[in-house]
């Protein structure tokens, strides 16, 4: 008899994981344990002095970095802790050779906080959550060795611009 159960359990999650990195791996064989990992990604953390004040965590799948939970606490925001934190994670896609990062935001959380670090809108889930919608932002590794060399302004200016054109065209098409 088949049955249903609601669990937490690690290694049960692990399994099913495992065997569906297998069943895609038959299908594509450029899918590696590094490419297609979740849980295997670095995550950074702020102190201020001993106290935790923020912290990025990250997955990797199919070779992009996930920005799951980016958070700094409110009485430290407007210090460039967001920007810090945002930076090692650039730093770490570059040095894993990752094609790059993605994340998800509401309406209420950081959507321009996050076009202002480079990230680009390339979707958008509406009513998610209720009367609000939920934004799929990406940056693509080229972005961020390009703003990782040298951290030279014409370079961002040029990246920005750029940007700047891509997301008018996408307000136009959406309305």
């Amino acid at each position: 008899m088949i049955t249903i159960k609601a669990s937490n359990d690690k290694m049960e999650y692990n399994k099913i994981w495992q065997a569906l990195f297998e069943f895609n791996k038959e299908k594509d064989s450029s899918l590696t344990n590094d490419s297609y990992c979740v849980n295997d990604a670095t995550n950074f953390y702020a102190y201020d002095g001993d106290e935790l004040i923020g912290g990025i965590m990250c997955d990797i799948l199919f070779n992009w970095l996930y920005i799951d939970i980016l958070y700094v606490d409110e009485k430290m925001r407007g210090q460039d802790i967001g920007s810090m934190l945002m930076k090692e994670a650039e730093k770490f896609v570059k040095d894993k050779n990752l094609t790059g990062m993605y994340l998800l935001t509401a309406d209420f959380q950081a959507r321009p906080f996050y076009e202002k670090c480079g990230f680009e809108v390339c979707g958008c889930i509406e009513d998610m959550p209720p009367g609000s919608k939920m934004w799929i932002l990406k940056k693509n590794s080229y972005i961020i060795r390009k703003l990782l060399s040298e951290g030279n302004p014409e370079i961002k200016k040029e990246i920005f611009e750029e940007k700047s054109l891509k997301n008018d065209e996408h307000e136009r098409s959406n309305h």
